[in-house]
């Protein structure tokens, strides 16, 4: 049957390709009703088209993962509308001087009924329905108009904003931003986004990131070591700050070759105008590593989780007052 539905289809003179994915579930095993049948082979076909199968044999598992994927889908369409999906936002400091010079802003989900949903959830579910740029969209309207709201009460911070690989070839993205920027009469290098390596690499990619750039948006990559690894990136990509994966981070004192990655890391960056910045700091003892590294920011759970937007505030203040410390000395 699929050799059959693969068969050009000749439209006003033109072979047009055509495919199927298939849906499978047998009777009495799966289900005893026509209509119970037509609903198991239903969920089989588009778990088939989801992992690119040809076809795929029901399986009750799957039934419960998409009844739950389901709902789930239909909850982020009404979630986006309604502003329910919100941020938090994780201080990022100078670790040079300690001073904090800006945020990331990390996207947070409270359902109704189920409860908190975690990104790793429906951050893949909006990219697979189409749904992440206007969640996107959404959630650089929310940091950008934090943004404001910080720096009217004394808090001059650049919000980071996580990018999907999707985005990144949105040729409407660069537009966008730019909109949403004049909207907030902000300037461009109030806002960082960061993208993967692997996004940043994409062909499409590149028009688009270098439109950002021209901006005078800051682009950072993250996650860096994760993707292709390759140092010589760091020369080709309109970047501004290379975010060392947490994973390097968290065995820095451990394991000695991190820290020749990180060394070589930084030395290649400062040589190309870039800054570092380092994920998962959760020690005083990786701190001090990488300030002997010459690494230039941090983040991570020693200096401070992700905060709503008033206990972030509130944490700046303390920390300009001296009630928040986080000492590299000793």
């Amino acid at each position: 049957m699929l050799r059959d539905i693969r068969q050009p289809v000749p439209i006003d003179g033109v072979p047009v390709a055509t495919s199927a994915s298939l849906g499978i579930a047998l009777a009495p095993e799966h289900a005893d009703t026509p209509e119970r049948m037509l609903a198991c082979a239903d969920v089989a076909m588009y778990h088939a088209k989801r992992t690119g199968s040809p076809y795929h044999l029901y399986n009750p598992e799957q039934d419960r993962d998409n009844r739950y994927r389901l709902s789930l889908e239909s909850a982020l369409h009404g979630a986006i509308d309604r502003g329910e999906v919100t941020l938090q936002y994780q201080p990022i400091i100078s670790i040079a001087s300690g001073d904090l010079i800006g945020v990331e802003a990390l996207a947070r989900w409270h359902h109704n009924e189920l409860g908190p949903v975690p990104p790793d959830q429906f951050v893949p579910l909006a990219e697979q329905t189409g749904l992440i740029h206007p969640l996107t969209l959404h959630l650089l309207d929310r940091a950008l108009r934090q943004c404001v709201e910080w720096r009217a009460s004394g808090l001059p911070l650049r919000v980071s904003v996580n990018l999907s690989p999707l985005n990144c070839t949105d040729a409407q993205l660069p537009d966008r931003v730019e909109q949403l920027l004049a909207h907030y009469r902000l300037p461009a290098y109030a806002l960082r986004l960061e993208i993967t390596e692997r996004a940043a690499l994409e062909p499409e990619a590149q028009p688009v990131l270098a439109r950002l750039h021209r901006l005078g948006v800051s682009l950072a990559l993250d996650d860096f070591g994760t993707g292709y690894s390759s140092l010589s990136h760091l020369k080709v990509l309109p970047i501004d700050d290379v975010k060392i994966d947490r994973g390097f981070i968290q065995a820095l004192t451990a394991d000695p070759t991190d820290d020749v990655i990180i060394r070589a890391t930084v030395l290649m960056a400062q040589a190309l105008g870039r800054t570092v910045t380092a994920e998962g700091v959760e020690d005083v003892g990786t701190l001090r590593a990488l300030r002997r590294l010459g690494v230039h920011t941090a983040q991570g759970y020693l200096i401070s989780p992700a905060l709503p937007p008033d206990e972030l505030a509130g944490w700046a203040r303390n920390r300009q007052a001296g009630a928040v410390d986080v000492s590299l000395t000793g």
